[in-house]
């Protein structure tokens, strides 16, 4: 038995071995004059550590010896093993997930002594150690969000050899994010239980890239904050406004001004100023706010100019007038270049690269408002109801599972402008900066959710929590506690960080499907079920749990962006008491109930008007996953499950039901609010579930009722529009339809 003190002294050992917590997300890297990145992808040596024993035997301070494996970075490493793995691959249930060394040798030429050498990794899963030349330089705990390392380079030899080395470990506790814990099969093979296992198969791996961050060594830039306003004149035109922060660290910050300089897409100056810092703390922060006259917002038009996609084949869109419409998806650039107080005269106020600037960056923003109006019910973009038509998307593709793969990211952005649609939600995972870069450029609307995936209950702040490394005991309780909270507040504040400045990114989304229904007295092992029961009552752990989140992202966020969970029940009192200002709501009715298609209209109108009747008032309702699966191809005269017949008619009676509600204007709204202040919710979007097949688990137990002969053998969810490799399914068609159909009505 670990006692409590005993179980501290060795969360603080571990720690300790690991280096310091590297949670900053970092400035993505840019080239410019003054700031470089060399990228480290490409294939590494990885060495695979199933019995723990990497960190006891010094690992990190040698060349790794074999067995040696290859694996390109980006990837899931459980896609690439393949054969190669031998035995390792058939030991654990749905794939490896324990320890794996990765290592890369590199060089750096001799002129880059004095400089600022940081390691940025955008996404690694799930935690990582990192070492340099056997040196440990920090750890990072968590999928898919960015980090970044302190400055490495008194750890680096130039003119030679350098050994990257880093200890990836795919194992989760009840107190990680996602949560989860290992038990083992009737096979005694071990196997991932709750959090993301069953939905997400087991993976570990280097999921982005790895780069090199250099710049200056007296001085550099570490985050920019941009926010965007407006005010609308009597003419029609708009006068934007734009906050600038800027960040620096270094020895000669104090001597040194910001020159930002605003450029319109023409690259013309619309704005410019020298900015001088204030000292706080450690770092110079420089402030300014700039005008821009005749304006022009940022709309999410879904890349399409009427109904239109500029040069798309005519079997994608229909003949319609392609000249672009005065609402674009308008990007403004803010260049910022920190120079020297003596040469601020000189530098032409931010024209970059005049030489005499310590160091630079520059980001893409857009002039935009989001807002909930909870007199109307309805979700505002630039002060206008929105409308989100969109689908659920999945990081997976085959061979590299998780991995970010850009040309995979653009090929499947272009089928969602192709289908009409103009938003999207991530699901449980963070999208990608490289798709967020396309929905900020070609007008999407973007959901951006933490991986808080499996949050099943047990809420309770003095819950103990797993022992390190150990198997998951089911006597154990099943709970999210003090430390739970803790990390999920910490994966949020890095959401916010990395897409603080997106104009794509309008709602920031707590978690994905919690149970957060009273099953019982506090301190006692909990259901893992949900219950569906109408009107369930909130656990008041879990108004606790999510009220400190919800603050969390509100206080971090400078846009203050609406703030959602995604809901697959009925606890209407949990969503009331949190207060949560979008009501996102999952239902799959002839799916998982196995009910006939007949009742599958009525079963979601009802749905969604309980919705709409209750929970926080005013907030609108987002049908955010429905749908149904089919096996591509799978096809015959008699329809039912998994075949595509049956996907498509589903999607329809859905429809059916969503088109009640938009048709009649939310008519069948009966419910008297008593807040004098908040109005009826309104249906405000749909999200089809999912844009693709995704692979989700391999194990009979599957999670959610995809306990199917087919998908425990495949182990894949096929709710999607495409295949797993993305050969379209009828229903793609279905919702290209749909969405060319609500488009045209609601311009």
């Amino acid at each position: 038995m670990v006692t409590g003190v005993l179980f501290a002294m060795l969360v603080s050992l571990n720690l300790a071995q690991r280096g310091p917590s590297l949670q900053s997300v970092g400035l993505r890297p840019v080239q410019l004059l003054n700031r470089q990145f060399i990228d480290l992808s490409g294939l590494w040596k990885v060495k695979l550590d199933p019995n723990n024993i990497g960190i006891a035997d010094n690992w990190a301070n040698k060349t790794l010896l074999t067995p040696v494996l290859n694996a390109p970075v980006p990837s899931t490493l459980n896609d690439i093993l393949g054969a190669d793995a031998g035995a390792y691959a058939q030991s654990w249930t749905d794939g490896y997930f324990k320890p794996v060394w990765y290592e890369k040798t590199f060089s750096l030429p001799l002129n880059l002594q004095g400089k600022h050498i940081a390691l940025r990794f955008d996404a690694v899963t799930f935690d990582a150690t990192v070492f340099v030349n056997g040196v440990s330089v920090g750890s990072h705990h968590g999928c898919c969000i960015p980090f970044i390392t302190d400055d490495v380079s008194s750890y680096l030899v130039f003119g030679k050899k350098n050994r990257l080395t880093v200890r990836v470990d795919g194992f989760r506790s009840w107190q990680s994010m996602p949560p989860g814990a290992t038990t083992k099969d009737s096979w005694g093979r071990e196997m991932l239980l709750g959090g993301d296992a069953g939905y997400y198969y087991s993976t570990v791996g280097i999921d982005g890239k790895v780069r090199l961050v250099i710049t200056s060594g007296t001085a550099r830039i570490t985050d920019v904050v941009a926010v965007p306003s407006y005010h609308k004149e009597s003419n029609g035109s708009y006068t934007g406004l734009l906050d600038v922060n800027v960040t620096c660290e270094g020895s000669q910050c104090n001597n040194s001004v910001a020159a930002v300089t605003i450029l319109d897409q023409s690259e013309n100056p619309v704005g410019r100023a020298l900015v001088l810092g204030t000292l706080n703390n450690k770092f110079n922060n420089y402030f300014g706010s700039f005008t821009i006259q005749n304006a022009k917002l940022w709309w999410a038009t879904g890349g399409a100019y009427n109904g239109c996609l500029p040069g798309a084949p005519t079997r994608y869109t229909p003949s319609c007038d392609t000249n672009p419409t005065s609402r674009t998806p308008y990007l403004y650039t803010v260049n910022i270049e920190l120079v020297p107080k003596q040469f601020a005269t000189k530098v032409g106020l931010g024209l970059v690269g005049d030489g005499h600037s310590i160091d630079e960056y520059s980001l893409k923003v857009g002039i935009r408002t989001v807002a909930v109006d909870f007199t109307m019910g309805k979700y505002l973009l630039n002060g206008e109801a929105f409308y989100f038509r969109g689908v659920d998307a999945h990081l997976d593709s085959p061979v590299i599972g998780h991995g970010v793969d850009t040309a995979m990211l653009l090929h499947d952005f272009n089928i969602m402008r192709s289908l009409g649609m103009n938003s999207f939600r991530f699901n449980s995972w963070p999208a990608p900066e490289a798709l967020l870069d396309l929905c900020d450029e070609f007008g999407f609307l973007v959901q951006s959710e933490v991986s808080g995936i499996g949050l099943r209950g047990g809420w309770d702040p003095s819950c103990p929590s797993n022992t390190p490394g150990g198997i998951f005991n089911a006597t154990a309780p099943v709970c999210a506690n003090a430390s739970t909270l803790l990390v999920h507040q910490n994966a949020l504040k890095a959401l916010v960080s990395r897409d603080k400045n997106r104009p794509s990114v309008g709602v920031f989304s707590l978690a994905n499907e919690p149970d957060v229904s009273y099953h019982g007295p506090q301190n006692t092992k909990l259901e893992m079920t949900r219950t569906t029961d109408k009107g369930d009552i909130a656990d008041p752990g879990a108004v606790s749990y999510f009220k400190a989140l919800k603050n969390t992202v509100k206080q971090s966020d400078p846009q203050k962006r609406p703030v959602t969970v995604e809901m697959d029940g009925l606890c209407f009192d949990f969503h009331n008491k949190v207060a949560l200002d979008l009501k996102n709501i999952h239902n799959y009715p002839g799916w998982y109930d196995f009910a006939p298609l007949d009742n599958v209209t009525l079963t979601m109108e009802t749905f969604i008007q309980d919705w709409i009747d209750n929970g926080n008032e005013g907030a609108p309702v987002i049908v955010s996953e429905y749908g149904a699966g089919a096996v591509a191809g799978l096809s015959g005269n008699i329809i039912k499950q998994y075949n595509e017949e049956f996907q498509v008619q589903a999607l329809l009676a859905d429809h059916r039901a969503f088109d009640n509600f938009l048709t009649h204007s939310n008519k069948r709204n009966t419910k008297k609010t008593t807040n004098n202040n908040a109005g009826t919710s309104t249906l405000c979007g749909e999200h089809v579930h999912s844009f693709h097949d995704f692979q989700q688990s391999g194990a009979s137990t599957s999670l959610g009722g995809e306990k199917n002969l087919v998908t425990d053998i495949m182990g894949l969810n096929y709710k999607g529009l495409l295949s797993r490799d993305r050969h379209p399914k009828p229903a793609a068609q279905v919702i290209r339809l749909r969405y060319q159909k609500l488009q045209q009505q609601q311009q």
